[in-house]
């Protein structure tokens, strides 16, 4: 049974406010009847339900007298989410809230929003994460204030990017990881504002050259997808500092990458097998994950092209980059105890012996006792 003051919040959300709209003490009133009619009840020990206070930090908070962002992630999760009534009453008290900058609404089931969420002018991020994708409303393009979208995980998974996006044209930040996109439309090279472009975890196998029109992106997450070329205009982004390429299909990178200024760079679990000079260095000063701290390396199949180029400038630094490799018949690379390289093989009469070996880049091989299997591992080295 609701308490009496439940029941009068959730009055409150279907008349009129008393007092001055847009104040605290109204903003109050319409998160009180959304915590009271849609969110899961708890109890304590003694079947006393608890009451959630507004002011909770993780709940909202507020800035000039008003509520500006408002936190209900997994509040609503229940079964098949909320009923059509409890929708009614979410979105009567939703609207109240004017101010609000930002709303989460994240893995609450939800197969749809309330339309009064199209009138809130000053939000500006909003979190449909984990949630039916009958919450991508067309009208989302109505949100002229909103620079932050997130689309993590929808339900069932997205395969193509939603038309809507490219309708809303101050986006910043946009997260659509987490789906089964199979296709980045070119339409992409239209959100110039970007700053921040999260695709992880999902089907992609190329990037169109409108990437390069991005020129404001300072974030770019594609990790764990299909993809096996960049375009050389991936070189114009100017202003982007990070970008992770981890677990993809790349055989080899663009000359134009060495262009970007980025700080992070992480390639590992890649098929990288030949890299020229320029990239290698590229690579290095960025303390990429192509290097032999990833934990994370793809067996690649085709890697033939052995050795790789030598740089004198990785040579000096004493820096190694190591990918794996599922070839056999290799010699394993063994070091003494000076750091020299040395080739360990069996004689004709089945002894061990060892060769000393030059500077150059050689092929490691190394027992996993864990998983019981052989990694051999491209080992630069210098004498």
């Amino acid at each position: 049974m609701r308490s009496i003051a439940g029941i009068l919040a959730i009055l409150s959300a279907l008349i009129p406010a008393q007092g001055q709209p847009g104040d605290y003490a109204s903003d109050s009133l319409a998160v009180r009847a959304i915590l009271d009619s849609c969110v899961r009840p708890s109890y304590d020990s003694n079947g006393q339900r608890l009451i959630i206070p507004v002011d909770r930090p993780s709940l909202t908070s507020k800035a000039n007298g008003r509520i500006e962002y408002l936190n209900l992630n997994l509040m609503f999760r229940n079964g098949n989410g909320i009923s059509e009534s409890q929708m009614l009453i979410f979105g009567r008290s939703l609207g109240k809230l004017t101010a609000l900058k930002g709303l989460n609404l994240q893995s609450n089931n939800l197969k749809r929003v309330p339309e009064e969420l199209f009138t809130l002018d000053s939000l500006r991020q909003l979190s449909l994460t984990d949630n039916d994708t009958g919450v991508i409303s067309p009208r989302l393009s109505e949100l002229k204030s909103l620079v932050a979208l997130s689309l993590f995980g929808m339900s069932p998974l997205l395969t193509t990017v939603p038309r809507v996006i490219f309708d809303i044209p101050k986006l910043v930040s946009l997260d659509l990881g987490g789906n089964a996109i199979v296709e980045l439309p070119r339409e992409i090279g239209t959100m110039t504002n970007l700053v921040w472009l999260d695709l992880v975890f999902n089907l992609i196998a190329s990037i169109p050259e409108e990437i390069g029109n991005l020129e404001s992106l300072y974030d770019l997450e594609l990790w764990h997808n299909q993809i096996t070329t960049l375009p050389a205009t991936i070189g114009r982004l100017n202003q982007l500092k990070y970008i992770t390429l981890e677990e993809n299909a790349l055989h080899r990178l663009p000359d134009s990458i060495v262009l970007l200024n980025t700080r992070k760079a992480f390639f590992g679990g890649n098929y990288l097998c030949s890299l020229s000079c320029p990239i290698q260095q590229w690579l290095d000063a960025r303390a990429s994950s192509f290097s032999s701290n990833s934990d994370s390396w793809r067996d690649a199949q085709d890697c033939s092209i052995l050795p790789v180029p030598i740089c004198s400038s990785l040579v000096s630094s004493q820096k190694r980059n190591a990918f794996r490799l599922s070839s056999g018949n290799i010699p394993a690379i063994l070091f003494d105890i000076r750091g020299r390289a040395i080739r360990a093989y069996a004689n004709s009469n089945g002894h061990r012996q060892t060769q000393l070996l030059s500077s150059g880049i050689y092929i490691k091989k190394h027992m996993d006792s864990e998983k019981g299997s052989i990694n051999l591992t491209a080992i630069l080295h210098s004498q």
